[in-house]
């Protein structure tokens, strides 16, 4: 692979906007595995953690894009509606998840388990839209 500054940035992006922001939930695993628990990743991620994670990669990736847009505009403007969509989608999931866990008609683990598909769906989307406006931002 050539090492040219959108590739650099991209890698960037990959190891400190993704890996690293992943930290809350390696932390959950962490905690599952040194209370002996049997291990759920809908523990880890059923109550919205990873939407919230997502929330910022996108909005991080959103402002990578501002500035002259002279290249690849097209690409660019379906990059960032992509990114934003899918921002608003996992912000307002979040709050209505942790709306739903405070309410008195309680969280159960259907909901645990929707919240966590939905949560992997919005964060592998989120992940490849908001890395193209990363890439694209140096194009």
């Amino acid at each position: 692979m050539i090492a040219t500054t959108s590739n650099i940035k991209l890698a960037k992006w990959a190891v400190f906007g993704v890996v690293i922001a992943l930290v809350p939930i390696y932390f959950g695993m962490m905690v599952i595995f040194i209370k002996s628990q049997s291990f759920n990743f809908v523990e880890v991620i059923g109550n919205g953690e990873l939407l919230m994670i997502n929330a910022v990669m996108c909005a991080i990736a959103i402002g990578e894009m501002t500035g002259p847009q002279t290249t690849c505009r097209l690409r660019k403007i379906i990059s960032m509606g992509a990114t934003i969509l899918i921002l608003l989608l996992s912000a307002f999931l979040f709050a209505y998840v942790t709306d739903l866990r405070e309410s008195s008609a309680g969280y159960s683990i259907e909901n645990k388990n929707i919240v966590a598909e939905l949560s992997l769906f919005f964060f592998l989307f989120g992940t490849i839209a908001s890395g193209c406006c990363t890439w694209l931002s140096e194009n």
